[in-house]
């Protein structure tokens, strides 16, 4: 059903217009004997409606025992366990050939349980070696592409650009650019290890009580 009104009629009687709306009629707004709106109800898509149904109707065919809350808050942030911090060079290290070590691919098969966590300067950094690798004729001009693929599987957590005041503080205190500061304040306030290849951040890592991960853990 339709009904027309005017826009007075409309603005003095919105709520109860609106209550029609909602039972299924229509509300044709008029300035003079112009129509200039209509008032409808949402109609929520059939495929939606219908998957809500089929929720509601199955979801319990599979119910082996209670569950809790809690225990689905709890499932829910097991998957974003981070068990480590990685580095430029501990990336490249699992993406360029002859970079291969038992250290790194045991970091690397960690991954598969835990993501590790990164600052988000670690693509731009991964670009640059990608980048040189071509430049110098170690990799072919497919290799790129293929990298960045396999980068964006390895779900890497971005952590953002992380605490200016802490990378700075690192960076003097231990003569480090601000790239390699902003991996060790993210370990450091976030109390995970680091994985690197670089002696001098690693060096840094130690002076700062963070475990290192990787050849240069020893």
């Amino acid at each position: 059903m339709t009904i027309t009104v005017k826009i007075g009629e409309a603005k003095t009687h919105l709520s109860r217009l609106l209550s029609r709306v909602e039972t299924g009629e229509d509300v044709i707004i008029q300035r003079g004997h112009e129509p200039i709106a209509k008032l409808s109800r949402i109609r929520r898509a059939k495929n939606v409606e219908k998957a809500i149904a089929e929720i509601r109707a199955g979801r319990d065919q599979f119910k082996l025992a209670p569950i809790s809350a809690d225990e689905i808050v709890a499932w829910k942030n097991e998957g974003r366990r981070v068990s480590l911090v990685v580095d430029a060079s501990l990336l490249a290290s699992w993406l360029l050939p002859d970079k291969k070590a038992p250290e790194t691919e045991a970091l690397l098969s960690r991954v598969t349980i835990e993501p590790p966590l990164a600052p988000d300067l670690l693509r731009h950094e991964l670009r640059s070696l990608v980048l040189t690798a071509v430049r110098r004729g170690r990799v072919s001009d497919q290799f790129p592409a293929w990298a960045f693929r396999r980068f964006a599987e390895l779900m890497i957590q971005n952590a953002g650009s992380g605490d200016d005041n802490a990378v700075l503080e690192l960076a003097m205190t231990h003569n480090l650019s601000t790239y390699d500061a902003s991996y060790l304040a993210l370990s450091r306030h976030r109390e995970l290890p680091l994985a690197t290849l670089d002696r001098r951040l690693a060096k840094a890592a130690r002076r700062e009580h963070v475990e290192i991960l990787g050849p240069e853990e020893r």
